[in-house]
């Protein structure tokens, strides 16, 4: 989500994403599930390209950040940290997510 647009290299993205996978599991025992950006993101590609070669499973959040409801809109006075995830919104991704642990 912090990527910067300017100078954003795709595979470069994806490698070093996936050295950071790989860096968090040292033994490559974890399930790997991972997930695309709140807000839809140029990097979502690059993470669902890691996930499908990997074989991680893929939690789609891009549809939250679209939604007010999922948002902490109202609740802080920066404009900036009211776009991100509120209570219901994070509710939604931890049932996502915990919907995809159950599967793997």
């Amino acid at each position: 989500e912090n990527c910067p647009r300017q100078n954003y290299e795709c595979e470069h993205f994806g490698s070093e994403y996936q050295k950071f996978i790989a860096f968090l599991d040292l033994h490559g025992t974890a399930k790997k599930i991972t997930t695309t950006s709140f807000w839809k993101s140029h990097a979502d590609d690059a993470i669902k390209a890691v996930a499908c070669k990997y074989h991680y499973s893929i939690v789609e959040l891009g549809d939250l950040g679209e939604d007010d409801t999922m948002k902490a809109t109202g609740l802080f006075e920066h404009r900036g940290v009211a776009m991100h995830p509120g209570d219901n919104g994070m509710r939604v991704i931890a049932e996502r997510v915990c919907k995809a642990m159950c599967k793997s």
